[in-house]
């Protein structure tokens, strides 16, 4: 039967909103555009989220509104009514028989059913497609009846929510799914609130109000306009020709708009590993004396003007999941602590390092060289190693060619798509090349754990066991500042996975 908490939290059907001022245009800007319109083969945000992409409907989606704390990987059902955990790799699904597709031409059914979901997850994961690994716990999709999906998995996973309500797990109609799987598409026919009115090649896309949703957004319109430079963004903002704003910053700004939204980026940010393989960190002794050394809320503070914070490098599902200042700094900013630790070791102090990076930007540039000053005064004699951003991610993230790595992270979908690959021992990407058996264990627990409250425990010990082990942190991990216009309502973005569901609810005051 259904357990009574989900660990990625459950909540049931889509509620009643008030009503609120109707119409208007928002007008967004975003950074890239995109390939193509296949919506099983495109993973851009720029067609997920913010562009032609939301034409689409998805079985669940990541819940937004102002009373949800992020950050949050919380689902909500959108084609279903409910859903039920039969055993630990079974999942059914009631859907809603009410949804109909935008365009009907050609489908030979008016509403979207079981088999038009079915039909899209197998067409998502054809070998290759970029949108593939997302659903990579499937093993059957089964239809049974218009009304009810059956899925079983590969393995007991707790992610399987996560990677369902992704924004690229997409639904389409099961015509245009048995198509040539080579055809690429040249219109949408999705079944969500929006439809796509105009879509001017690297310019913009309009999206405007389905009249045959149930659901309808406030707003008439949406549109994307593609705007690459920051600089050309900022005054786009300030002229109002946007009216949604990220806060960027960038060599001889000008004033900046003040925040109204401080959204944390879990998973995104300055990661740093070391090797465990070769001296000196093979010595655990020795990766606790570098991690004393450093001081992440110097960095913090001095270079990212406190726009960031300290995690362990992956998403979390819930603030239950997050390692708190009191417990982290216990292991950093101590100079005496890990200047005795390499008192007490066999090798010669400063120990020469090697840091390897690469240029990722400004802010990027001063952290590493703030952390290898750090490193000088508690012991060490770093040596900050360059790569080209290409040999960056082939060289040393993929293969493992450092002492000391500090650099962006592995991008990642769900919280297992990092924990699995990256920390576990026989992970493809653990090129830390730790071998910890009592982590390991941790890892698979925490994978196949459907109550919410017991996974979130074992997170938090693997949250420790990282920290005693140092065998890799994310001392820096992105605070994303986000303005508006000040007659823009209910604006209450959750961007977990692509999420796009927000759009909805928002308004314009007039």
């Amino acid at each position: 039967g259904t357990s009574s908490r989900s660990a990625i939290s459950i909540i049931k059907p889509i509620s009643e909103e008030p009503r609120q001022t109707r119409g208007g245009t928002l007008r967004v800007a975003t950074h890239t555009w995109f390939e193509g319109l296949d919506p099983h083969r495109e993973p851009s945000t720029s067609f997920v989220a913010w562009g032609p992409g939301i034409a689409y409907s998805r079985l669940m989606r990541f819940r937004s509104g102002p009373d949800v704390e992020l950050p949050s990987m919380e689902v909500e059902c959108e084609l279903c009514l409910d859903w039920n955990i039969e055993d630990s790799t079974t999942l059914t699904f009631t859907l809603r028989d009410n949804v109909k597709w935008q365009n009907q031409l050609g489908i030979g059914h008016n509403n979207v059913n079981a088999q038009d979901i079915a039909s899209s997850f197998v067409k998502q994961m054809t070998e290759g497609w970029p949108n593939s690994h997302i659903l990579h716990m499937l093993d059957k999709i089964e239809a049974p009846s218009d009304t009810e999906l059956r899925i079983t998995l590969m393995a007991p996973d707790a992610d399987v929510f996560v990677a369902l309500a992704d924004g690229r797990s997409k639904i389409t109609p099961e015509i245009a799914t048995s198509s040539s799987n080579q055809q690429m598409p040249t219109s949408i026919t999705g079944s969500s609130p929006w439809l796509q009115e105009t879509l001017k090649p690297q310019t913009m896309v309009r999206m405007v109000r389905s009249e045959q949703s149930e659901i309808e957004p406030f707003l008439d319109a949406i549109e994307f306009h593609l705007i690459e430079e920051p600089e050309t963004r900022l005054s786009a903002f300030l002229v109002g020709l946007i009216d949604i704003y990220r806060i960027e910053y960038f060599k001889d700004q000008i004033d900046s708009p003040d925040p109204k939204l401080y959204y944390f980026e879990p998973g995104s940010g300055i990661e740093i590993a070391f090797s465990t393989e070769s001296p000196p960190f093979d010595e655990p002794k020795v990766r606790a004396a570098a991690m004393y050394a450093l001081d992440p809320k110097e960095i913090i503070d001095k270079v990212w003007e406190g726009m960031a914070f300290f995690s362990l490098g992956f998403p979390s599902a819930n603030k239950e999941w997050t390692v708190h200042e009191n417990v982290w700094s216990n292991y950093f900013s101590s100079n005496d602590k890990s200047l005795a630790i390499l008192k007490d070791t066999s090798i010669q102090s400063p120990v020469p390092i090697t840091i390897t990076s690469s240029d990722y930007g400004i802010q990027h540039m001063e952290s590493v060289q703030m952390f290898a000053n750090q490193l000088s005064r508690g012991g060490f004699e770093p040596s900050i190693n360059l790569l080209s951003r290409r040999e960056y991610v082939a060289e040393a993230w993929k293969a493992g060619g450092y002492q000391m790595l500090i650099g962006p992270s592995f991008p990642q979908s769900s919280p297992n798509g990092y924990l699995l690959p990256v920390l576990h021992s026989r992970g493809a990407w653990n090129t830390t090349k730790h071998s910890d058996d009592k982590l390991d264990r941790l890892i698979i627990a925490q994978a196949s754990e459907y109550d919410s409250e017991s996974r979130a425990a074992l997170i938090q010990d693997i949250n420790i066991s990282l920290l005693e082990n140092g065998y890799r942190f994310m001392p820096i991990t992105k605070i994303q500042p986000w303005t508006w216009k000040n007659n823009l309502q209910d604006f209450h973005p959750n961007f977990a996975g692509n999420e796009y569901s927000f759009w909805e609810k928002v308004w314009i005051s007039r």
